[in-house]
């Protein structure tokens, strides 16, 4: 059952429903995904073409003081999780409450921001009147502001009427982009507005009624009183319930179980695509689609892979700018080597748009806020902002980290130090790089630090395995602890004692479980003196004179033992008569001898994070 029902627009709240009332109306009972989706998408059907064009008006509101007051909250541990909480909700659910009553669709949430749209009869008005309606809003009080202590939130905003273009894409779940001129004209009113200010273009303020805008002032006229909306007519009553292929996979769970937000380590990534404007100029709307739903499918295949988590994306000028987090909603072995791989193979995606990323890692404040009839999963704090700032300092097509970052990840990934440069909220310069290859070389140290205290049965064990060797009796230890808790220490004690280390060191990780034999390559390049980064040709050659020099008898199966080098070689007769189920087998032998060739006698061989090889180097 449908009902109608009018309300004067003008914040009177008489006469008709209650918020709480007319938020029952609009969500369906229980559907713990309705209010995280914006209306335009729940109501897009999946028989109607994938791209539309709105005729409305913008609203982009940025919202100042957030990030400093989680930092803060963030030393208060669960407490002052949920005091961040309970002060976003309030504040984001009067916003939103303000911008639903006047017709207002959040297409994105930036964490800090909302981009609203306004369509229909008198948008324009509209969304000026909720602009002023959400400073108003911003200024109430709230037993939450007393909770946290004294604070200072501010908001800009811009507003901005035209054409926006909106697409749903993705492969493995929906995601709704709002981009295009009149998007990019919005976030400009808005990054020239002042604190407390309402900036609306001329072609918005033309719809207004006299008196309601100042002179033109930067390109655009200040909001000076806010105008009275006609009535607006709402539908309510039941809805479908909202399809869960438009949420992200990785916070379905949280969403249906009503998880909390809260404080936690994050590895955060944003990836920016630019040049949409142009696309929209110089492409049909079917071409565009296509080329957005590409470039998203992939990433979200990168995302699926890597398990890291595509949050909702976010508006930017002339570009889509993707949130991308490890860490959030739940911790994963290797979070930052993950987002790092992940964002590489991100913004090399094969795309007319031009790519970049930044990655940064901290404690972030992660969860839902808003309100009862709008919601977004996002991640808040200065960790969040620094990644955003490298973003914009990437160059084309490249990843950036601080240095900090990638001096502390598992994986050694080659990088190209900028320099260092400021960024707006930090007094110090940045010093990052610009992340290139992994696997360039191991981070495993096996320097002793000190005399090793405790450990002494663990100890004992290993050198009594070593001990064995010398008669020919090998043996395989799995070590196994909490990081942190001296498993590298007690390593490098034994191979204090080796003759000269050990004899190949193979990493585990995610980067190496994505394709064959990827954790043995450095490591048996690194014997032969192969340089990672060589041709393939050369890298061929100087394993060929290698394996005729210190083992010949093993020159006919060359191409087979190049396979676990990352080389492919021509066949020789012995190769390819090789039939192709003992391919494995025949492998696994000669890996055997070769390394009995290039290290006669015991050896040490080590293997970090043995779970995240992939199959066929845990066979070899």
């Amino acid at each position: 059952m449908f009902v109608v029902d009018e309300r004067r627009m003008a914040g009177e709240r008489g006469g008709g429903r209650t918020r709480d009332e007319y938020a029952a109306g609009v969500t369906t009972a229980g559907d713990p995904f309705a209010a995280f989706v914006p209306r335009v998408a729940a109501h897009w059907s999946e028989d109607a073409e994938p791209w539309r064009v709105v005729d409305g008006s913008l609203v982009f509101s940025d919202v100042s003081g957030f990030t400093a007051l989680s930092e803060r909250l963030a030393k208060r541990g669960k407490l002052g999780a949920e005091q961040m909480t309970d002060l976003l909700d309030a504040v984001f659910e009067r916003l939103l409450a303000e911008a639903i009553d006047l017709g207002g669709d959040l297409l994105a949430f930036g964490g800090d921001a909302l981009c609203l749209l306004f369509d229909g009869p008198d948008h324009s008005v509209r969304a000026a009147a909720a602009a002023a309606a959400l400073q108003r809003a911003l200024r109430a009080r709230t037993p939450a502001h007393a909770a946290v202590g004294g604070i200072s939130l501010g908001m800009s905003i811009g507003c901005h009427q035209g054409p926006v273009h909106l697409m749903r894409v993705g492969s493995s779940y929906r995601q709704l982009l709002a981009i295009g001129p009149t998007v990019s004209t919005t976030l400009s009113f808005e990054g020239a507005a002042d604190r407390g200010e309402v900036l609306v273009s001329s072609a918005l303020a033309r719809d207004l009624p006299d008196g309601s805008v100042g002179p033109l002032d930067r390109e655009g006229h200040l909001l000076l009183h806010a105008p009275t909306p006609a009535a607006l007519t709402v539908v309510v009553g039941e809805a479908e319930p909202v399809d869960p292929r438009l949420i992200a996979p990785r916070i379905r769970p949280q969403l249906r179980e009503g998880a909390p937000a809260e404080h936690r380590p994050a590895t955060v990534a944003f990836v920016k695509a630019e040049g949409t404007d142009e696309l929209i100029a110089t492409m049909g709307l079917e071409s565009v689609h296509a080329e957005l739903d590409a470039l998203v499918s992939a990433m979200q295949d990168i995302a699926d892979r890597y398990e890291v988590c595509m949050l909702d994306p976010d508006v930017y000028p002339d570009a889509i700018k993707f949130l991308v987090a490890a860490g959030v909603p739940t911790a994963t072995a290797d979070d930052a080597d993950r987002m790092l791989e992940a964002a590489r193979e991100m913004v090399a995606v094969d795309t007319r748009l031009v790519l970049r990323a930044g990655v940064n890692r901290g404690r972030v404040f992660a969860g839902p806020v808003g309100g009862p009839t709008r919601r977004s999963y996002t991640v808040i704090g200065d960790t969040v902002n620094l990644a955003a700032r490298l973003m914009a300092h990437a160059p084309p097509r490249t990843v950036l980290a601080p240095e900090t970052l990638l001096d502390r990840t598992r994986t050694q990934f080659a990088r190209t130090p900028l320099e260092p440069f400021l960024v707006k909220g930090k007094t110090e310069p940045i010093r990052a790089a610009v992340v290139g290859d992994p696997g360039a070389g191991s981070h495993w140290d096996h320097s002793g630090r000190g005399p090793l205290i405790g450990r002494d049965d663990e100890h004992r064990v290993l050198m009594d395995a070593w001990t064995a060797a010398q008669q020919h009796r090998g043996a395989v230890i799995e070590l196994v602890g909490e990081p942190g808790i001296g498993k590298s220490r007690l390593l490098a004690e034994l191979v204090s004692h080796t003759d000269d280390g050990p004899a190949f060191v193979a990493e585990g990780g995610v980067y190496a479980a994505a394709s064959p034999y990827r954790a043995l390559i450095p490591g048996l390049c690194q014997i032969v003196g192969i340089e990672l980064d060589a041709p393939e040709l050369e890298q061929g050659r100087g394993l060929a004179r290698f394996i005729a020099d210190r083992a010949p008898q093993l020159e006919p199966w060359l191409p087979l033992i190049a396979i676990a080098f990352g080389i492919e070689l021509p066949a020789t007769a012995e190769t390819r008569d090789l039939a192709p189920e003992f391919r494995r087998a025949r492998l696994a032998e000669l890996f055997v001898e070769f390394l009995a060739a290039v290290r006669p006698g015991r050896a040490l061989m080590i293997i970090e994070d043995s779970h995240w090889l992939d199959e066929p180097s845990q066979e070899l």
